[in-house]
């Protein structure tokens, strides 16, 4: 992405929105079980602000592959990136408080909270929009 954010979220079982990535200018995302299987994905993408994209089809990145070397480790390293990403939100999600988290996003992406809705944000995070706006309280007391 040249420019903007982007919000990726799927439904759950009671049709809530659950929001997994916010993508910031100058980072890669993709369904990539959806790119690899060529299936429909289970996850929307979302522009939450103006946005500038740069996108390529699965076929035009499997000739890249198999005309340079060079594309294929790009993509190799594109995909580790996101796996250490993803797995990085799962071991926040589970380990850290609701303030932890909070930190750790605005430390991550400062800019989010400006563009983001809060029960995106709540959600991202694995809280209710009450809690969120509780930690957001608490962190502005400390100042």
């Amino acid at each position: 992405m040249v420019e903007g954010t982007l919000r990726i979220f799927s439904s759950n079982q009671s049709g809530k929105e659950v929001t997994t990535c916010f993508c910031t200018k100058h980072k890669t995302t993709t369904s990539y079980k959806s790119f690899i299987r060529q299936e429909p994905s289970e996850f929307a993408i979302q522009t939450i602000e103006n946005a500038q994209l740069l996108t390529i089809t699965s076929g035009d990145i499997e000739k890249l592959y198999q005309e340079n070397e060079a594309w294929s480790i790009i993509g190799r390293r594109l995909m580790e990136r996101e796996y250490l990403v993803m797995e990085g939100y799962a071991v926040m999600l589970n380990r850290e408080s609701a303030k932890e988290k909070y930190k750790k996003m605005i430390q991550d992406m400062p800019g989010i909270i400006q563009v983001a809705k809060i029960e995106d944000l709540a959600s991202y995070l694995g809280v209710t929009r009450r809690t969120l706006t509780r930690i957001r309280e608490e962190i502005l007391h400390e100042r």
